[in-house]
């Protein structure tokens, strides 16, 4: 039966309460960019709270599956089993693997000097596919993130270089945690690494807040200007 996630026993059930957290956190992430878009009119960060509309959404389903289907194997972790979520709801996790993939997407979808519509979906659909044929599904979704995420990095990174901005440097050092955190994730599904998991939890809480506290302190600032 193949494995999602292997969760050390002691943290069941904070995971389930970080998961809930990280929805909170990527819908505010979501709203106040949509608020800074008004201010700014600028693409990119209207396309910023599309994303995080996404994986805001994918975290809320996660912490449901999490919460009903979680079930203690005999080594003392606590397995959520690919096979009994695709019998019980299979709508659900497929949802949820969905709205992942199209958060990060359009998360990678930033960093793109011309953005069309047709740009944006061969990439969905590339990765769609790549990720859906897969013979290991999960760690596909892994790597495909760590990528996306990666690349993401290494833009926010050229940008803070050029323009020696501060907020700019936060929002790198958000998403290279996020980075982290997708690598973490890709050692608990080869290696079976249980506290790699604890790890990725960790990452992204640091990942979310300081994205977070970049967007507040630019939405804080273009208010004054305004």
């Amino acid at each position: 039966m193949a494995e999602i996630y292997i969760v050390p026993s002691w943290f069941f059930g904070v995971n389930i309460a970080l998961e809930i957290l990280f929805g909170i956190i990527t819908f505010l992430l979501a709203a106040y960019a949509f608020k800074l878009y008004n201010l700014s009119n600028e693409k990119e960060i209207k396309i910023l709270g599309y994303s995080f509309s996404f994986i805001s959404l994918s975290y809320f389903i996660v912490s449901i599956v999490n919460f009903i289907f979680l079930s203690i194997s005999q080594n003392n972790t606590r397995l959520l089993m690919l096979e009994e979520i695709i019998n019980l709801k299979n709508t659900l996790i497929l949802t949820y693997l969905l709205f992942l993939i199209i958060g990060y997407v359009t998360l990678l979808y930033i960093t793109f000097h011309k953005k069309t519509s047709k740009t944006y979906l061969i990439i969905l659909a590339t990765t769609l596919i790549g990720v859906f044929f897969s013979k290991n599904l999960i760690l596909t979704i892994y790597l495909f993130i760590a990528l996306f995420l990666f690349f993401i990095s290494y833009h926010y990174l050229m940008r803070c270089i050029k323009n020696k901005n501060e907020k700019t440097f936060m929002i790198f050092l958000g998403f290279a945690s996020l980075f982290l955190s997708a690598l973490s994730l890709i050692f608990v599904s080869k290696y079976h690494v249980g506290n790699a998991y604890v790890f990725s939890h960790i990452f992204d809480f640091i990942g979310y807040t300081l994205i977070l506290l970049s967007l507040l302190f630019v939405l804080k600032n273009g208010k004054k200007k305004k």
